[in-house]
């Protein structure tokens, strides 16, 4: 059954890198990226970069950080994938007036979710070859994202070191 994209659809996919400027001047404004911190990374002999500032955002408020990042991930990629199913959903229903898993934004961001943790329920898929290329990749980001989760846990939980030395 053919489906077709709209040339609005193609470029709105595109449109969300440029997040990554949104993500960049958001993460340049703190003490680490002014003056002072600029010049102390000078000092020490390496540039300032975003993974650097991330590093920085995940050691100060690790809580807030990785929350930020599951939340704009699942907003970000249940748009995505609600772009690329819905023409094929449409083109399959023949008129009818049925609902797709993906005609709710709702189901994307539940999809997402599961995708994201690695779950899987298996309830709602994605058919379009982009649509699974991009469930892919949030099976990375995903997996990324549930690691940097664990660690921060790891570390909030942590004794510390007048801790240790009172455990006999």
């Amino acid at each position: 059954m053919p489906v077709t994209y709209s040339y609005a659809d193609i470029l709105l996919t595109f449109m969300f890198l440029r997040l990554y400027f949104v993500i960049s001047a958001l993460v340049h404004t703190g003490y680490q990226a002014s003056l002072a911190g600029r010049r102390a990374c000078r000092t020490q002999g390496f540039n300032m970069t975003l993974s650097y500032l991330t590093k920085t955002y995940l050691q100060e408020a690790p809580i807030q950080t990785v929350s930020t990042m599951t939340l704009s991930v699942t907003i970000v990629f249940a748009y995505i994938v609600r772009i690329w199913e819905s023409p094929f959903y449409t083109a399959a229903s023949d008129g009818t007036d049925a609902l797709t898993p993906f005609d709710s934004y709702l189901n994307a961001c539940w999809f997402i979710i599961i995708t994201i943790t690695t779950v899987g329920y298996g309830d709602y898929t994605p058919v379009t070859p982009m649509g699974r290329f991009f469930s892919i990749l949030v099976c990375f980001v995903g997996t990324f994202l549930i690691s940097i989760l664990i660690a921060t846990f790891t570390n909030a939980i942590k004794l510390s070191q007048p801790q240790q030395l009172a455990l006999v």
